[in-house]
């Protein structure tokens, strides 16, 4: 395992979606080479139940785009059981949280982002809302590939933050909601 303190705390990975050797090719010099080592070890995956996913960055190309203007060099590569978006911008992975609205910096290795905030409960709870997940997963289940879990209402729309308003919904499409009332705000 190429993250193995990421693989000890989530759990081998599930869900795998195999790569051909073309989809990585397309990545090759645009992201760190651990993470397409990653990728060809395991494809594109979920961890930890489904909190976290390993991501096809062509899947969310248009949809980061909507958030936050993009430049050349912006490849999501994992995403969260809320539809948040971790992002490398060809210096630093950014972590986009799509219930707030806000972008932050993380580490400008993998290594720190997989093994360090990926893995850090502190981390996880505070900004990937780990504990809120656990709560909700008994009584919704994992999320599968294309969906996420939702407040309903939402949070911009005077939703609270709690697992009794969350919901598993179809992830592209609550995107795409998510960023119309944040831009309409």
């Amino acid at each position: 395992m190429v993250f193995e303190k990421f693989e000890k705390k989530h759990g081998p990975p599930k869900n795998c979606r195999a790569i051909s050797e073309a989809e990585l090719a397309a990545y090759e010099g645009k992201l760190p080479n651990n993470l397409l080592e990653l990728w060809k070890q395991s494809g594109w995956c979920s961890y930890g139940d489904g909190l976290l996913w390993t991501t096809n960055p062509a899947d969310y190309s248009e949809i980061l785009g909507q958030w936050i203007d993009v430049k050349d060099g912006a490849y999501a590569f994992v995403r969260t059981a809320f539809g948040s978006i971790v992002f490398w911008d060809g210096e630093s992975a950014r972590f986009l949280d799509v219930l707030s609205g806000d972008v932050s910096t993380l580490f400008p290795t993998m290594d720190f982002n997989f093994n360090g905030a990926l893995s850090d409960d502190k981390y996880l709870d505070g900004v990937v809302r780990q504990e809120l997940f656990k709560e909700a997963l008994p009584r919704l289940g994992a999320p599968a590939s294309d969906e996420c879990y939702a407040f309903v209402p939402a949070l911009p729309l005077g939703g609270t933050e709690s697992s009794e308003s969350l919901q598993k919904v179809k992830l592209r499409e609550h995107l795409h909601i998510l960023v119309q009332l944040f831009h309409e705000n």
